[in-house]
C-alpha cells in the first residue's frame, strides 16, 4: 500500500481520519498521504437563491473549509514532532475543491490504494449519506470508514466478512497489509462458502445464513465486540444493494460505531453480471 487519500466534509470528523493516515504510515509504510477537503454544491431546492442566503452558504463554507486546514497544520505539526523522520519521508498533499463526492472522488482516487473518511452514523446528516454513498458506490477504490472519534488502533485484531464474489478478492487484496501485521484474524462465513487459502488458517464462524442479507450488520457487530475485532473487512459484492448506504449492512455497522471497516463495491456506472 503506497498511497492512500483522504476525504474530510466535517471538522468533527478530521481528527479521526487523519490519525487513521498517520497511523498506516507508521505501521504499513504508507509513503503518500492526499488530502481532500469537500466543499459540496448547494443542494437544488434547499434554500430559495437570493443574495442573502448565497452570502450566508458561502460564509459557512469558508468557515468550515478553514477549520479542516487548521486541523490539517495541526496534524502536519503534531506528526513531525512525534515521527519526524517518518513523516517527511511521506508526501502529503493539501488540496480544497468544491462539487459534489461522486464527481469529485472518482478522479480523486485513481492515484490511491485506499480511501480513509470518517463518518457519523449514517442517519445523522443528508450530506453524510451522500458521501458515504460517493464513497462506497462512485470511487472505485477500497476504502476505510473509520467511526467519528476513533483513536484507537487498527488491524491488530482483524475480523473478516466473507462472501465469495470479486469485489470480496478485491477488498482480500487490499487488506492484505493489514492482515500481514495483525496479531489475530477471525474469519466469518455463511455455510456453503469456500474460504481463499489467504483466509484457511483463521479462526472460522459458520452462518446459516447468507451474509448479503439483512442480518449482516447485527451479526458482524456481535461478533466483532466478542472477539474484541479493532478492523472489520467486508469482503462481499454491496452492489445488491442499489447504490444505496440506507440498504446494505454499511449504515448499520457505522451506526454501531465500534470498530473501522474496510469495504470495496465496484463503481456505479460499471455493469454487474451474475
Amino acid at each position: 500500500m503506497k498511497r492512500c487519500l483522504v476525504f474530510l466534509q466535517a471538522p468533527e470528523q478530521a481528527a479521526a481520519a487523519l490519525g487513521m493516515a498517520a497511523r498506516l504510515v507508521s505501521t504499513l509504510g504508507v509513503q503518500g498521504v492526499d488530502v481532500v477537503a469537500l466543499r459540496p454544491e448547494p443542494k437544488a431546492g434547499t434554500l430559495p437563491i437570493t443574495s442573502e442566503t448565497t452570502f450566508l452558504y458561502e460564509e459557512q463554507q469558508r468557515s468550515r473549509i478553514a477549520a479542516l486546514h487548521a486541523q490539517f497544520c495541526l496534524w502536519l505539526q503534531t506528526e513531525y514532532q512525534e515521527d519526524q523522520a517518518q513523516l517527511e519521508a511521506t508526501a502529503v498533499t493539501w488540496e480544497e475543491t468544491e462539487g459534489a463526492a461522486q464527481d469529485i472522488l472518482p478522479d480523486r482516487a485513481r492515484r490511491a490504494d485506499l480511501i480513509i473518511a470518517a463518518m457519523n452514523p449514517v442517519s445523522a446528516q443528508e450530506t453524510d449519506v451522500q458521501a458515504l454513498n460517493a464513497l462506497v458506490f462512485y470511487a472505485a477504490c477500497p476504502v476505510l470508514l473509520v467511526p467519528s472519534g476513533w483513536d484507537g488502533p487498527c488491524g491488530q485484531s482483524v475480523l473478516v466478512a466473507w462472501a465469495e464474489s470479486a469485489a470480496a478478492h478485491r477488498v482480500l487484496d487490499a487488506a492484505s497489509p493489514f492482515l500481514e501485521k495483525a496479531h489475530r484474524v477471525s474469519s466469518l462465513i455463511a455455510v456453503g462458502e469456500n474460504l481463499p487459502s489467504s483466509l484457511a488458517h483463521t479462526s472460522i464462524t459458520h452462518l446459516p445464513l447468507p451474509l448479503s442479507e439483512q442480518n449482516t450488520a447485527d451479526v458482524v457487530t456481535v461478533e466483532a465486540q466478542k472477539r474484541k475485532a479493532d478492523l472489520v473487512i467486508l469482503a462481499m459484492d454491496l452492489s445488491f444493494t442499489n447504490q444505496s448506504v440506507k440498504t446494505n449492512p454499511i449504515a448499520g455497522l457505522m451506526a454501531h460505531g465500534i470498530t473501522p471497516i474496510l469495504l470495496y463495491s465496484p463503481p456505479a456506472n460499471q455493469t454487474h453480471t451474475a
